[in-house]
């Protein structure tokens, strides 16, 4: 097998079984996200190409599939470790304006949050509402309808730079809500969230 994933990193509603990622017999509400991480590790170099699926039952009890679009990962043997200091200068590559702003936005509100010692796991998250008055920018690039991302957010979801939510409970709402933020498990946000910070 080419790569490892690790179970211990899993949330423990999650189990591996038979190269499968089992969630149990969970229920998930229409139009809601969940968001599952992997971290895979792999064991050769090579070019492999993935092709997740997803297999559900749906609301009258039919057993169905759903093939992600497939991703080309190349592996190559590194000789050594990129250096603390190059990962820190690493420049972040923005597609569009929309999204280097919305992301810009999304680190200073984490570190004003963290200034007012909310919990790591509460600091950070914005609604795209708060998005669009804050930054001006249009509310096409950040979302398309009440349930659909704009292309600035699916652009930064897509790198891997920030991850969304959906918190219910939320008073005249409907009882949920979206909500992003910068997704401090990536080293490149740690490192803006750090440069940010020292800048102030």
């Amino acid at each position: 097998m080419p790569f490892i994933v690790k179970d211990s990193l899993l949330p423990q509603s999650l189990r591996l079984e038979d190269g499968s990622l089992e969630t149990g017999n969970r229920d998930l509400a229409p139009l809601h996200d969940e968001v599952i991480k992997l971290a895979i590790t792999p064991m050769e170099a090579g070019i492999y190409c993935i092709k997740p699926k997803i297999v559900y039952i749906d609301e009258t009890g039919k057993k169905r599939a759903v093939i992600i679009e497939p991703v080309e990962l190349i592996v190559e043997n590194r000789i050594s470790p990129v250096p603390e200091a190059n990962l820190r200068d690493a420049h972040i590559e923005f597609k569009s304006k929309a999204a280097e702003t919305t992301f810009h936005f999304l680190v200073k509100s984490f570190n004003e949050d963290s200034t007012k010692k909310f919990p790591k796991e509460r600091a950070g998250w914005r609604t795209l509402m708060n998005i669009v008055k804050e930054t001006k920018v249009s509310k096409h690039a950040v979302y398309d309808s009440a349930r659909k991302r704009g292309y600035a957010i699916a652009e930064l979801e897509r790198s891997g730079l920030i991850e969304a939510k959906v918190f219910t409970g939320e008073r005249g709402r409907g009882g949920s809500i979206l909500k992003v933020k910068v997704a401090t498990e990536n080293e490149q946000v740690r490192h803006q969230i750090e440069h940010q910070k020292n800048d102030h």
